[in-house]
This record gives structure tokens, C-alpha cells and sequence, in this order.
């Protein structure tokens, strides 16, 4: 263990996930009698804790953490859900998590969880314990990596159940669609005004759910589809997108600059779908009788390439930003905005399959949409469907 405390150059970051105050308390008292230098941070919740690793306000300039210490029954976000969060995330996927819990019994239930814990400890503890926790943070970090890079069986379960419900349910939509409109045309001129708008209500929810469920089968395939990954122009790919999209950024009078974004292994076709709905997105939500302007740059720092996609709208409120990435996530009036919402979920799921990371940041301006992938040099190899 003393070699440990010298080969330790700065304090260790320990990010604590607490919402009891008094056993918070006490695990801060333990790791301040440590003699090993650390910083503790500490989250009463879990939108609090994911915050924190996002860096989001206020914490843009929190250090990232080398080791989590999460309480199971946290609030607002789940202890599970939480740690599936931050596998999903290739900034914070490498950082070692210890569930902590009230007794041996809720230990051995926490273990039931299927979630990826490095340990597990009994609280409150004491200072002999902090060196053992310490210690997991020079444990190897590409086993944990790949770990987390491993699908999970609810996200398999729902893109099966995604594919067959775009599937399935399609048929008997169009009945619907084709038999309000035959209705309508039975009903002749002699038609109320009421029965004429019962009919136009019912034709526009169903070409609604018509796009809807398109979504779903998108957000299906982008999930399922098989990935060939390999060094890729991402400024071209970008570019292809934006051309795709060329209706649009002459409805808009869309100014869309995009700077050197350089060469990243990705999947050419996923990845090009991502560019293009992260522009839509973007595109879509502006302010009225503004031109649009979108920059598009990228950089890459400490092993991840980052692209920033920043626009002159009216931005994203932080209790939101999150929200806009679940699918059909709507709320602003119906009409108020084009699209039914699922862009943002369907890039996410593409950047995710990637090992990477997709989230707004903050802007002095607008919004900014950022997407982190690997900076890895990769030869070409092909992923099946996760």
C-alpha cells in the first residue's frame, strides 16, 4: 500500500453518490483520516451525480473522478440505472463504481442487480477501509472497458420489441388510414361539419403514428444494423449529411459551416445518419425569422475525439437536455416544431453502438451538441448487431 501513496502525484477524485447526510458525513470523516491524499465530491442524488460526470453546470470544471462510491437507493435516478448511464459513457465508462449498502443482506440482493459494480461495501465504513478502495483505481481499465462496451439484455429485448411493433402494427394502420378515408368520401356532400373533422382528426393521427412507428423501425435498425468499422473522412461524411439534407438548409436559408473534422474509425453509413439527424436537429429548432447558423469542429484530447455541432437557436434548457435524447420526447405545442421527436434518440443509440457519447453542453449562444467517440486507430474489422 505505500507504494500505492507513492506513486500517487495528486489527491485522489472520489466521486461519493450519498443522499443520507449522516452516513455521508461519516464517509467523508474516514476518507479525510486517510493519510492518502483525495478530494471527495459529493452527489445527494443521481441527476445530481451524472451532472457531475457530465461536467454540466455548475460543475463544468469538476475533476473527473478515479474512483464512484454509489448508493444502491439513491434518488431520482436508480443506483442501476445510474451505473448503466455511465457505462454508456466513454468518458466515464473506465471509472471503478463500489455499491455501497446497509448490510450483508442488501449486499447479497445488490449483487442480483445486473449491473456492472467493481465492489461492494457495507456502511458506514471506516478508515482501514479507504485504502482497499483507493486501490481499485490502479486496476487494469481496459477489462472494465470492454465490459461495459457489452450489450445488455434490456437493450437487445427492445430492439426486438422495437423491430416487431414497427412491424406489426403497420398493416393495420394503413386499414385505418384507407378506411377514414372512404368514409369520408361515403359520407358525401351531405356531410356535417363535425363528421368532415372527425375524419380529418382521424387521418392526421394516423399519418402521425404512421411516422412514429418509422422512427421506431429507424431507431430498430440503427441498433441492429452490422457495423464495419474503419478509418473514416469524418469532415466528407458530414458533408454527405448536410447534402441529404439539402431541402431543409434551403427552407431554413440554413449557414452551416463545417471546420476539419479529421479521421475517425466509425461505420461509415451508421455514423453518416447520426451527422444527419444531429443537423436536423439544429435546423429544426431555431428562432422565428432568424437565419440559421450551425458550426460544425471537432478536436481530440486525452484518446477522444470530439465534435461540437453549435447552433444560433434558442437553446436547451438544462432540466431538458437530457430529456430531448428519449424517444417521442415532445414538450413544446404539437406543430410547434416538424418531426415527432426521435432524431436525437436515434443518434444516440448510433454514437452509443460507436463505445461513444452524446450530450448538449454549454453555449454562450444557442445550443451545443456534442458527440465523443474513441480516437482509436482501428483496422478494419466488422461488429455484428449488439
Amino acid at each position: 500500500m505505500a507504494d500505492i501513496m507513492r506513486e500517487q502525484q495528486r489527491p485522489i477524485e472520489i466521486l461519493l453518490i450519498e443522499p443520507n447526510a449522516t452516513d455521508a458525513e461519516v464517509s467523508r470523516e474516514a476518507f479525510r483520516a486517510s493519510p492518502m491524499p483525495n478530494r471527495v465530491c459529493l452527489a445527494g442524488d443521481g441527476e445530481e451525480a451524472l451532472r457531475i460526470l457530465r461536467r454540466q453546470p455548475p460543475y463544468t470544471h469538476q475533476l473527473a473522478p478515479d474512483v464512484i462510491l454509489l448508493e444502491l437507493n439513491v434518488r431520482r435516478r436508480h443506483g442501476p440505472e445510474v451505473i448503466e448511464e455511465i457505462g454508456r459513457d466513454c468518458f466515464a465508462r473506465k471509472i471503478p463504481i463500489v455499491v455501497m449498502a446497509a448490510s450483508e443482506a442488501d449486499i447479497a440482493i445488490a449483487r442480483r442487480y445486473p449491473v456492472r459494480a467493481r465492489s461492494y461495501i457495507v456502511k458506514p465504513f471506516n478508515v482501514e477501509s479507504v485504502p482497499k478502495i483507493i486501490a481499485l483505481t490502479t486496476d487494469d481499465a481496459d477489462a472494465i472497458e470492454q465490459a461495459a462496451a457489452e450489450p445488455t439484455a434490456a437493450e437487445r429485448e427492445l430492439s426486438e420489441f422495437s423491430y416487431i411493433v414497427s412491424h406489426d402494427l403497420a398493416a393495420p394502420l394503413r386499414h385505418v388510414t384507407a378506411f377514414s378515408t372512404l368514409l369520408a368520401r361515403s359520407l358525401g356532400p351531405d356531410a356535417s361539419i363535425d363528421q368532415i373533422a372527425y375524419c380529418e382528426h382521424i387521418q392526421h393521427a394516423t399519418h402521425k403514428c404512421q411516422a412514429m412507428l418509422d422512427e421506431i423501425l429507424a431507431f430498430s435498425r440503427a441498433q441492429q444494423a452490422y457495423m464495419t468499422i474503419e478509418p473514416c473522412d469524418a469532415t466528407l461524411l458530414m458533408e454527405m449529411a448536410m447534402l441529404q439534407l439539402s431541402a431543409e438548409v434551403h427552407a431554413a436559408g440554413a449557414d452551416i459551416t463545417i471546420e476539419p473534422l479529421g479521421k475517425v474509425s466509425m461505420d461509415s453509413p451508421l455514423m453518416t445518419l447520426g451527422f444527419k439527424h444531429a443537423l436536423s436537429n439544429a435546423i429544426k429548432f431555431r428562432l422565428p425569422d432568424e437565419p440559421v447558423k450551425i458550426n460544425v469542429s471537432a478536436a481530440t484530447h486525452d484518446g477522444v475525439w470530439t465534435v461540437h455541432i453549435a447552433d444560433n437557436g434558442p437553446g436547451v434548457a438544462l432540466d431538458r437536455q437530457e430529456k430531448m435524447f428519449q424517444l417521442f420526447y415532445q414538450d413544446e405545442p404539437e406543430g410547434a416544431f416538424p418531426g415527432v421527436g426521435a432524431g436525437l434518440a436515434i443518434l444516440r443509440r448510433i454514437v452509443r453502438r460507436h463505445d461513444g457519447a452524446v450530450r448538449f453542453v454549454e453555449a454562450e449562444r444557442g445550443a451545443c451538441l456534442e458527440l465523443s467517440l474513441p480516437d482509436r486507430a482501428m483496422p478494419c474489422l466488422t461488429h455484428e448487431a449488439a
